[in-house]
């Protein structure tokens, strides 16, 4: 059996030109989720809108408002967190103006299909953005983990080791680029069953969990 391990790698700030490989990383490792309800996983978005959304996201927005770490070897990218202030100025509008304009793709747009389904899920989704903000005010967080993904070949404790240094680079600053103080918990919310045991197992705990009927669970949790 070759051996997978990347003992090489190093974790660092992510600049532009890192955009195209962490929106690869995003989109290879993205989690699978069941949003229609049907209680089958739904099937996987084009990928090809799916990276080029995702590129424009980064690019436009992320980068400037918040922070992007990439653990890479001699081969390449091997692992992305992506970062957000709590707070952040609302860059919505200009993302949804680049996404229509880019890619074709609207997020406003209305699912054509089944009407209970459509309303449940606007429902669910409704109930999350209630709770996270709720969770937020509590938990007066200094950094939001919006997405992680690390490469398929990357398995077991290198994995979890992997994922744990991307969550310890931004945890361990102690001064904004401002040089005022930082304060507050890491924080994240995840509906992805695979994704919270992951999160568990780098020290996540749980502050708060939410049912999404028919979506599944909403898991809220922080990090010193």
């Amino acid at each position: 059996m070759p051996d997978t391990t990347h003992p090489a790698a190093t974790v660092r700030r992510a600049r532009f030109i890192d955009v195209p490989g962490v929106a690869r990383l995003l989109t290879t490792d993205h989690p699978v989720v069941d949003l229609d309800g049907d209680g089958r996983p739904d099937a996987p978005v084009d990928p090809e809108q799916l990276s080029s959304a995702t590129r424009l996201v980064l690019g436009h927005g992320i980068l400037e408002q918040g922070e992007i770490w990439v653990a890479e070897d001699a081969d390449g990218l091997l692992a992305t967190t992506v970062w957000l202030p709590p707070e952040v100025p609302a860059f919505e509008d200009e993302l949804r103006e680049v996404l229509v304009r880019e890619v074709g793709v609207d997020p406003l747009d209305e699912p054509a299909d089944d009407e209970p389904v459509r309303v449940a899920t606007r429902q669910a989704l409704g109930i999350a953005q209630s709770a996270i903000a709720d969770a937020l005010d509590a938990v007066r967080p200094r950094l939001v983990l919006v997405a992680s993904a690390v490469a398929p070949d990357i398995e077991g404790a290198e994995r979890v080791d992997t994922l744990r240094r991307l969550v310890d680079a931004p945890a361990s600053a102690r001064h904004s680029p401002d040089g005022s103080p930082v304060e507050g918990p890491l924080f994240t919310a995840i509906v992805d069953p695979a994704r919270v045991e992951g999160m568990r197992s780098i020290g996540f705990v749980e502050h708060r969990s939410v049912e999404l009927e028919p979506h599944g669970t909403l898991w809220i949790g922080v990090r010193a």
